[in-house]
């Protein structure tokens, strides 16, 4: 296994192709599976949560306490990739109010960056999910004094039914399923659906990885920007805007070809799709309808 501190490097140009080249040779294409540990390529997320149970068995996922703390105070401070999202809420505040449904949200720190900075009485409330082990860290570790006014937590999806907008803040990656099963275990189709920060493929197909730092790691869905823009329009969506997360890539070493940016989408549905959308039935319960939450980076 690399130590994480080389990965950057690793990234380099010059060193970038000649893994590349190397990677092609028979030989070569084992010893990399080897040296990359969990930092590969993976066809199932099932296969990514093995390695990582070979590679990084000292790490605890998303319910990691050390890793909840850690991203409460990352992203409660203003990003770059954060400004595109601010700007579409504002426009969507200027036509009506905003319920808000935080996918992956973590113990509140999106709702805490941007509440101070939406127009006055834009909000009506804000729903922030994610799994049960690390909503319940929420109310103690970090609002002791109680929840502020339009701040709810949630284990469950179809909490956020009647929610105008979803927010998906460094989380979307860590859906395993169809963009259709999300809004089915949702069990509804809001106005605004936003995703920031989550690794995507330019070009090529998808695939699943191992997502991590020096102390932990989880398995993640990157997506292709292609099929995820289709999947969105077959629910009755159109891409508004899209934008590129300066400080953030996802880098697998010894796969230089699947290595890839963060991103960020807004999309908006179609009135005519609205209008006509009709009530689709959960295929199975929401309890805890999707395995894996976000560490909120």
């Amino acid at each position: 296994m690399i130590p994480h501190f080389l990965y950057r490097g690793l990234g380099f140009g010059p060193v970038r192709r000649l893994i590349l080249c190397a990677g092609r040779s028979r030989l070569a294409a084992p010893i990399f599976r080897h040296l990359s540990g969990a930092a590969r390529v993976f066809a199932s997320a099932d296969e990514a949560r093995g390695a990582i149970g070979r590679h990084r068995s000292d790490t605890f996922g998303h319910v990691d306490s050390k890793l909840i703390g850690s991203n409460f105070t990352l992203s409660s401070s203003i990003r770059i990739s954060d400004y595109p999202v601010l700007f579409w809420l504002g426009e969507a505040a200027r036509h009506e109010r905003l319920a808000v449904f935080d996918f992956g949200g973590g113990v509140g720190q999106t709702f805490l960056n941007y509440e101070k900075r939406l127009p006055d009485a834009s909000l009506e409330r804000w729903i922030v999910n994610d799994l049960p082990e690390v909503v319940r860290e929420a109310p103690s570790r970090f609002f002791s004094r109680g929840l502020p006014p339009r701040l709810e937590f949630t284990g469950e999806m179809n909490t956020g039914a009647d929610c105008n907008v979803v927010i998906a803040a460094g989380s979307f990656h860590y859906w395993e399923c169809s963009v259709r099963r999300f809004f089915d275990h949702l069990g509804s189709h809001p106005k605004h659906f936003i995703i920031n920060r989550s690794p995507m493929r330019e070009n090529g197909e998808g695939f699943y990885t191992v997502q991590q730092g020096r102390d932990w790691a989880v398995a993640c869905k990157v997506r292709s920007v292609d099929a995820l823009v289709i999947e969105m329009e077959q629910e009755g969506y159109s891409l508004v805007d899209s934008w590129t997360d300066p400080d953030k890539t996802l880098i697998l070493p010894f796969f230089p070809d699947y290595s890839c940016r963060y991103r960020g989408f807004y999309f908006q549905r179609n009135r005519v799709a609205d209008e006509g959308d009709r009530t689709r039935r959960p295929e199975e319960s929401v309890a805890r309808s999707w395995e894996t939450s976000t560490h909120g980076s």
